[in-house]
């Protein structure tokens, strides 16, 4: 497809054809005129090529976004990880890309930049959440936490000791933990009624 992409002269192409060469073959995405690239495009090209077809000079800078490149990170294919410039990957990505290859996270640790594994974020708070509860959480459960949902846990330890069957809830703005024991304070409220 791509042969025939560049035979395709700029002035003859439009979104329709521009459409359906990337969805053939996401490289295509180079031949197509930067007036016509598009977000949406883009998103197109990775889910069918992955994250390499952004790696071409002729494709604009500005449509390289974290969706995208969020899109073209697929299961079983680590190299659409490796694919993305190391001043890209945002935290974000690299929880989902922690999730997606962990074998290669850590064969290769440098491939998460010193900046996302030192920071307070949401991959670092994604590590220091399973050390503490003990339990493997998918991205999507980490970035609910991170956005300061509460989450169910068997038990988590604290700096003051292990709480069990514990909601907690992770505060941005100072980031701490916030613990609540629901069944404990049920028990203290019974207790206390005559």
């Amino acid at each position: 497809m791509t042969d025939l992409a560049a035979t395709v002269r700029p002035e003859v192409m439009d979104r329709e054809i521009a459409g359906f060469l990337v969805g053939k073959d996401g490289h295509c995405l180079q031949y197509v005129p930067v007036h016509l690239q598009t977000e949406e495009l883009a998103l197109m090209a990775v889910r069918t090529s992955g994250n390499a077809v952004l790696l071409h000079r002729s494709v604009r800078e500005d449509i390289k976004t974290e969706k995208v490149y969020m899109a073209g990170m697929e299961e079983g294919c680590f190299q659409s990880f490796l694919h993305i410039p190391p001043d890209r990957r945002t935290p974000e990505i690299c929880l989902v890309a922690e999730k997606l290859y962990p074998d290669v996270v850590r064969a290769r640790p440098d491939s998460i930049p010193e900046a996302v594994r030192n920071g307070c974020n949401i991959y670092t708070l994604g590590n220091l959440l399973e050390k503490a509860s003990g339990e493997r959480f998918d991205a999507g459960t980490v970035k609910r936490v991170y956005e300061g949902k509460p989450l169910r846990v068997k038990q988590f330890t604290t700096p003051t000791g292990v709480m069990n069957d514990t909601v907690i809830r992770f505060s941005k703005e100072n980031s701490r933990f916030q613990y609540d024991q629901p069944h404990k304070n049920r028990m203290i409220k019974r207790g206390m009624k005559p």
